[in-house]
């Protein structure tokens, strides 16, 4: 335990150089160095970390410092946020290379953390890093957590396009809409995402953008906060090339 104490002051000035890594609620297989000392950064307090007899650990607010031996063990680790409790699990295998300094994201967390009940202005970076997740949860065909379902079905008019509402998800700050988007007549005409800012919208993403062939269909989300005190400044839009 007195070799990882020593290493900390170091590894603490080094973590900005860390390789991030995003949470995908499975064990997390890590090559690292043999007989060195590793930086795992999360985006929570560490409560505890659990190890066996092959490593020691130890740790300093939101990161762990663990010693590797020479051969593969398995690292536990407990944290909380804000009142919402995770625990991260890792493989770590030593070799001839790899990674020593490690940075955790966890959209989920971001996402439980943001959803709590409170009575508090949400800031627009928080409502952009939920509108994030928010997407990505749409692109994947899944509800968003802390978000529900509504019967919302409407059509309406952006420049030379229709634009029909096919599913509308609704959280306590955002509400977030699957659209598909025709041209008008029959000639192509030109999609931006900028088309389909109005106010309150965070976020625009669209499958294609350019000259749009008459009768071609273009699939997007559309992303707003709730409420006028939510409105994005329009130098904050973020316009999302997720292809």
């Amino acid at each position: 335990m007195g070799d990882v104490k020593a290493f900390a002051g170091i590894l603490l000035l080094s973590i900005a150089f860390s390789k991030e890594i995003e949470w995908q609620n499975r064990a997390f297989e890590l090559k690292v160095p043999r007989k060195s000392v590793v930086a795992i950064e999360f985006p929570c307090n560490v409560k505890s970390v659990f190890t066996n007899d092959l490593v020691q650990a130890d740790y300093n607010k939101n990161t762990v410092f663990i010693s590797v031996g020479t051969v593969p063990t398995s690292v536990g680790v407990s944290c909380e946020k804000e009142g919402v409790y995770r625990g991260y699990s890792f493989y770590l295998f030593p070799t001839t290379g790899g990674d020593v300094f490690f940075k955790v994201r966890d959209l989920k967390l971001e996402s439980l953390v943001v959803s709590k009940e409170k009575e508090i202005d949400t800031s627009k970076e928080e409502l952009l890093t939920l509108s994030r997740y928010v997407l990505r949860s749409l692109l994947r065909g899944e509800l968003p957590q802390g978000f529900y379902e509504v019967d919302f079905q409407d059509t309406y008019k952006v420049g030379n396009f229709t634009v029909y509402i096919q599913r509308a998800v609704v959280g306590k700050d955002l509400i977030a809409k699957v659209v598909k988007l025709k041209p008008e007549g029959y000639i192509q005409k030109k999609l931006t995402e900028d088309m389909l800012f109005e106010k309150n919208t965070i976020l625009v993403w669209l499958e294609k953008t350019g000259y749009i062939k008459s009768g071609e269909e273009v699939q997007g989300i559309i992303i707003k906060a709730r409420g006028p005190a939510k409105e994005a400044d329009p130098s904050e839009r973020q316009v999302i090339p997720f292809r």
